[in-house]
């Protein structure tokens, strides 16, 4: 649409137009039949904002976008309630879930198929993970079985085939030692409050607790997410300012109001601390004094179209200062791994030197912490911290034939075998079934 200055714009009769700050010039005599130029443009915009003051004010405002961050209905049920390490509530033993105790494997295994016919070809590969917190010189035996032959020049990532023992083997490998930080991380979700919002639980008033103070529940949530390379359906919440994946062990809780520079062997462990302090919450009790809130969600992002099981601490108070509140809260990501702590505009109000934030794995021997009694950082204002594994790895491959002998609706499995300097150990297997005739004897009736 063309926009070019007239001086006949200066001259003559016009309309002057003023709607707040905004002022419009208008020279109605200027439009004609047949040139739709920059000028009628202006007299149809100058008609439409005198109908709309004269017949109802402004123009309607467009309505504001959704927000981001909603807390959604969810099915997450609690499983078990913990007061000082001992259950005092439901438990459902079949729907618990103990923590593993290896977290990421040394070694993994997997066939390039399930099913094979005699005379077919495989490639399996295998992981090797240094989930150990030295370094570490590995190697690995792959003996193949019985109706398996290695093809010829098809291995890769160092392994050598031995013809004498039919197994493929590798030279000494040298992996890098587990590395385990807390990072300020960007995109991560902030703290979005998310006390006196529909579909939370506010797990002190709900359950109830006469004094919130040392308690636990364990959960089933609706979607598995994962944690040290192992996927989880439960998780435990604990009143000071931790979770766990899974369930605690008996009396595993019986110190989890002494906070640890993790990672660290003695119980508990997996812990995953946003402010892992000896807090006081608010019980049902009117003589409790004890303060603030603790509370559970389930949220959808609508920027990224994802989930999480969000817990907040809102407001909590230190054991015995009623002066203190602490908020901050821990985004758990279903259907990945992905964990963030997020913390408020003040988070901290009150001592903050007896505290610990990080994270370990299930047996205390990985992990790393970001403050810890006064030593570190503590979490700014507003602030998002990410969890950060990183596991040195390598990969390792070869190619098998199927041996045209094999019989049909039967299994071949092989197993690689890892040995680490420090005298760590595992084992990966890898099955596939073979199709094919079945042989069988026929039953004869006399």
């Amino acid at each position: 649409m063309d926009f070019q200055s007239d001086d006949a714009l200066s001259r003559g009769p016009f309309l002057l137009i003023q709607w707040g700050s905004a002022r419009i010039k208008v020279v109605p005599y200027t439009v004609t039949v047949n040139r739709f130029t920059g000028r009628k443009f202006l007299v149809v915009l100058a008609a439409w904002l005198v109908l709309s003051l004269a017949f109802g004010g402004a123009p309607i405002a467009a309505a504001p976008p959704p927000p981001r961050f909603v807390t959604v209905p969810n099915s997450i049920r609690v499983l078990a309630v913990w007061h000082n390490g001992n259950i005092v509530g439901q438990l459902q033993p079949s729907e618990t879930q103990q923590a593993p105790a290896g977290d990421a494997r040394l070694i993994s295994k997997t066939a390039s198929a399930a099913s094979v016919a005699t005379n077919g070809t495989l490639h399996y590969s295998i992981a090797i993970t240094n989930a150990t917190p030295i370094t570490q010189t590995f190697q690995v035996t792959d003996s193949l079985p019985a109706g398996l032959s290695y093809i010829t020049n098809t291995v890769t990532g160092g392994f050598v085939y031995s013809s004498a023992i039919n197994s493929l083997i590798t030279t000494t490998r040298e992996l890098n030692a587990f590395y385990g930080n807390v990072i300020t991380t960007t995109g991560a979700a902030p703290y979005i409050e998310i006390f006196g919002k529909p579909n939370v639980e506010n797990i002190c008033q709900d359950h109830p607790f006469p004094d919130c103070d040392d308690n636990a529940i364990t959960v089933a949530l609706p979607e598995p997410f994962r944690y040290f390379g192992v996927e989880y359906s439960t998780i435990t919440l604990d009143s000071n300012g931790f979770v766990m994946p899974g369930s605690p062990l008996s009396h595993e809780l019986d110190t989890d109001s002494q906070n640890q520079l993790l990672p660290d062997p003695s119980a508990p462990n997996n812990v995953i601390a946003p402010f892992w302090d000896e807090l006081d919450l608010k019980g049902t009790n009117a003589a409790d004094t004890g303060g603030g809130d603790w509370l559970y969600a389930a949220v959808h992002d609508g920027g990224t179209n994802a989930d999480y099981l969000v817990v907040e601490w809102h407001n909590a108070q230190k054991e015995g200062d009623a002066g203190t509140s602490y908020r901050f809260q821990v985004w758990v990501q279903f259907q990945a791994e992905h964990i963030t702590f997020a913390y408020d505009t003040p988070a901290f109000t009150g001592d903050t030197s007896s505290a610990t934030v990080g994270f370990e794995n299930s047996d205390g021997t990985l992990g790393a912490s970001y403050l810890y009694n006064g030593t570190g950082l503590v979490p700014g204002a507003g602030t998002e911290l990410g969890l950060n594994a990183v596991f040195d790895t390598a990969q390792l491959g070869f190619d098998a034939r199927a041996q045209h002998n094999l019989r049909g609706c039967s299994s071949i499995t092989n197993t690689a075998n890892i040995s680490g300097a420090s005298g760590a150990s595992d084992i990966a297997a890898a099955s596939v079934h073979i199709f094919g005739p079945c042989d069988f004897l026929p039953i004869i009736n006399r």
